[in-house]
């Protein structure tokens, strides 16, 4: 295979990735987030730090769950999914949740998944 023909097939490969990802439900989008990023949360300047990291080189992927995630927010379920995302592949353990500590939680969560992705997209309006 040429250079041409893998470039022909990475791209193929990367629009075909990005068809699957557009196509699930807001949920997922926020269960992968989830499960990537806060499952080992290690406090809120780490977990900044580790959205940044991502955010630079993939800011495609973090736009896409930005969106999924505030669509999500928009009308959050109320039949035990925000405890299972939350406690389950958030990792984060919650006495006493309920669905409105669980929407807390996501919301703040949420809003630093915002303030990075603008302070990651000023970068790059600043690099050019």
């Amino acid at each position: 295979m040429d250079r041409e023909e893998m470039r022909a097939h990475f791209t193929e490969r990367l629009r075909t990735w990005r068809e699957e990802i557009m196509t699930k439900p807001d949920w997922e989008a926020v269960r992968d987030f989830m499960g990537e990023f806060v499952h080992d949360w290690g406090g809120e300047d780490e977990f900044r730090a580790e959205l940044h990291r991502a955010m630079r080189p993939d800011p495609w992927r973090m736009g896409y769950l930005l969106r999924s995630f505030e669509a999500f927010m928009a009308d959050p379920p109320r039949d035990g999914t925000l405890a299972w995302l939350v406690e389950g592949y958030g990792n984060w353990g919650v006495d006493y949740g309920t669905d409105e500590k669980y929407i807390e939680i996501l919301g703040y969560l949420l809003r630093i998944l915002r303030e990075e992705y603008a302070a990651v997209e000023a970068e790059r309006q600043a690099c050019g």
